[in-house]
């Protein structure tokens, strides 16, 4: 199987998505399901858990006056990279909100979909990175229709995979875990994920493999540079020494940036045993084949532009199925680690509402009050960056409820179903940046280089807002 992975850095938040209503009518054409242009491409399934809170039961007589179909018992998704992108592919150059989902037949579950996008190609060109989610519906741009409120989303989201740097989410009990069983697996030893040295037994470990000397790695400094830069040069060194070890003598199969020589099958379950590799430059990351997209419906987490439009953050997670889902990749195992697993099926999520008019001045309350003025204006932090630049910064950024960094489209993105164990602060990836800031629009209008959609970004920006997307190459697994 073919892998790409992807990082993501943040300079304040990507909920661009609020800024605006849509450069275009809601006349928009609807592009339904997807039908790919070409065949003989890889695919990427991404499965998505819709809330009863993107559903309205004012969308049949709101179809009528928008004077086009619009269905709303499906979710919808959105892209801007790779094949088919929907504004190159609609005749009016919008495609907003995209293509629709279908659904994923399972017993018992009834908000679960499915679609398959391009990913994984030999043709990087061709893969999506990052996606929207959406209700699929297309807001216009008259705001004093009820549509254009109706019309809801997702903050965008990277769908190729994370590392340990990438996503609070996953935090480092998480990842201490993940990194014994595949030490243990290569042969490297035993360690202990509670220990508090765990890290550095990791590394001298690297520095002994290697021939090097932990405490004494080699750095490079400026002549005159301070003990302080001294020491964090070192410091950084003796963190690396299990990275640059592998990157140097593990065969990457032919020469590619990963590593899958180890079976973690009887460990993580056939489903999620496979998703596991080792970067060069990163260290172990995993894809999210199998996995499940949720919202997180907690109102603290979600943000009100300054014209009383809503927008969301969700993570992925283990689906294990039954509406059951994670962040550890057997069920068994995120109960033994998490204390219980969540469930896109209980009834305050499937049968979950809209915001209310009084609950959506709340937020906006909330946000003016914890100096999210501004950042409301410029899309309240809800995935992530500063949490004073994007605004609240509730559900990521330095100022934020759930702390990190903001990398990879905002840590700290937290389902309030699935209690997160010791979240940590993030950080950011140091891959070298290649392709374009790209943002979108919550109700049609994506920033997809067209001068239209650039114009409307540029008149309603009322906050910095930065996204540089960091590819990283392909694997053959």
């Amino acid at each position: 199987m073919k892998k790409k992975l992807i990082s993501i850095a943040l300079a304040g938040t990507m909920a661009v998505s609020v800024l605006a209503g849509s450069a275009f009518s809601a006349n928009a054409e609807v592009l339904g399901k997807y039908t790919p242009s070409s065949t003989g491409f890889e695919k990427m399934p991404i499965r998505f858990a819709m809330p009863g809170a993107w559903k309205n039961a004012e969308t049949a007589k709101l179809d009528q006056t928008a004077g086009v179909t619009l269905i709303n018992d499906y979710p919808g998704v959105y892209w801007w990279s790779g094949m088919d992108q929907p504004d190159k592919v609609a005749k009016d150059g919008h495609g907003w909100p995209g293509y629709q989902f279908e659904k994923e037949e399972e017993d018992g579950v009834t908000n679960l979909f499915k679609i398959e996008i391009p990913g994984n190609n030999d043709d990087e060109e061709q893969d999506v990175a990052m996606i929207t989610l959406n209700n699929y519906l297309d807001g216009g741009t008259d705001k004093t229709l009820d549509i254009y409120k109706l019309a809801t989303q997702a903050a965008d989201f990277p769908v190729q995979g994370y590392s340990k740097a990438d996503n609070n989410e996953y935090d480092d009990a998480f990842w201490r875990y993940v990194y014994s069983k595949v030490l243990d697996k290569m042969g490297y030893g035993t360690f202990d994920p509670a220990a508090e040295d765990f890290w550095e037994q990791v590394n001298r470990k690297g520095a002994q493999l290697a021939g090097k000397d932990y405490d004494n790695p080699e750095i490079k400094v400026p002549d005159g540079s301070s003990d302080a830069v001294i020491a964090a040069a070192k410091k950084k060194a003796q963190n690396e020494f299990l990275i640059r070890y592998w990157a140097a003598n593990l065969d990457y199969d032919g020469g590619s940036l990963y590593y899958f020589d180890f079976d973690l099958d009887d460990v993580f379950g056939e489903d999620y045993g496979a998703n596991f590799c080792i970067s060069k430059a990163e260290g172990i990351i995993f894809t999210f084949d199998n996995m499940v997209y949720v919202v997180d419906l907690d109102k603290e987490h979600i943000t009100v532009n300054y014209e009383g439009k809503p927008a969301y953050i969700g993570q992925i997670y283990f689906y294990y199925g039954n509406g059951e889902y994670g962040t550890y990749p057997t069920k068994q195992l995120n109960t033994e680690k998490q204390g219980k697993t969540g469930n896109f099926m209980d009834d305050s999520y499937v049968n979950s509402k809209p915001l209310t008019p009084e609950e959506i001045q709340e937020i906006m309350d909330r946000q003016q009050a914890e100096g999210g003025e501004e950042g409301g204006n410029g899309g309240s932090g809800s995935a992530g960056g500063n949490g004073g630049n994007g605004g609240s910064g509730s559900a990521g950024g330095n100022s934020g409820t759930n702390g990190g960094n903001g990398t990879n489209g905002g840590n700290g993105q937290n389902s309030t179903t699935v209690p997160p164990a010791n979240k940590g602060a993030g950080s950011s990836t140091s891959d070298t940046a290649k392709g374009s800031t790209t943002a979108n629009n919550s109700n049609g209008a994506v920033a997809t280089g067209q001068a239209s959609a650039a114009v409307i970004m540029l008149t309603v920006l009322m906050a910095g807002v930065g996204a540089v997307y960091f590819s990283r190459k392909k694997v053959q697994k």
